[in-house]
C-alpha cells in the first residue's frame, strides 16, 4: 500500500509527498530554504484523527544545510505507548540545537544531530511504514525542558 503525508514547512498550504522521491525532493528543498525554514512537520493521511481533527501523530524534520545534518521528532504511539520521541544521533556541542520553522524557533536535544542521508532514509520509512516512527534511528524521550 502507498501512503502520502502532507508537509507543512512553507506557508500554511501543505507539500504533498508521495513517493521517495517527494521525500528526496522535501529535503532538498528544506535544504534550499535557509535556516528560517529548516523544519518541517509531516503527517500521513488516512490515520485517525483526534476530537478536534489533528492528527493522532506529527514527524519533524529538521535540518543545517551548511553542515549537511538534521533531527527527528516524533509524536503520536508506538508498541501501545503515547509519548514524544527524538532520534538520538551525535552532540556537537553542550547546549541544545536550534532551528526554525517558518521563522519560530524549534529547539532540539544537543544529541540529536544525524547526517542528512540518515535523516533522509527515516523520513522514507516514515512514509512507506504509514506513518509509524522509523526503526531505523535510535529513539529517546524528548526532554521534559524543550517545549
Amino acid at each position: 500500500m502507498s501512503y502520502s503525508a502532507e508537509a507543512y514547512f512553507q506557508n500554511e498550504e501543505p507539500t504533498i509527498v508521495t513517493s521517495a522521491d517527494g521525500v528526496d525532493e522535501l529535503i532538498d528543498a528544506l535544504l534550499d530554504a535557509g535556516p528560517q525554514r529548516s523544519v518541517a512537520v509531516l503527517a500521513v493521511r488516512g490515520r485517525p484523527t483526534s476530537e478536534l481533527g489533528l492528527p493522532d501523530h506529527e514527524f519533524e524534520i529538521a535540518v543545517d544545510s551548511r553542515r549537511q545534518v538534521g533531527g527527528l521528532r516524533y509524536a503520536g504511539s508506538h508498541s501501545d505507548e503515547s509519548g514524544v520521541w527524538y532520534a538520538v544521533g551525535a552532540q556537537s556541542g553542550p547546549d541544545r540545537l536550534i532551528y526554525a520553522h517558518v521563522g519560530d524557533e524549534s529547539p532540539f536535544p544537543a544529541d540529536s544531530e544525524l547526517p542528512i542521508d540518515v535523516v533522509r532514509a527515516a523520513v522514507k520509512e516514515f512514509l512507506s511504514g504509514g506513518g509509524e516512527r522509523p526503526s531505523s534511528v535510535d529513539w529517546q524521550q524528548w526532554p521534559s525542558d524543550l517545549r
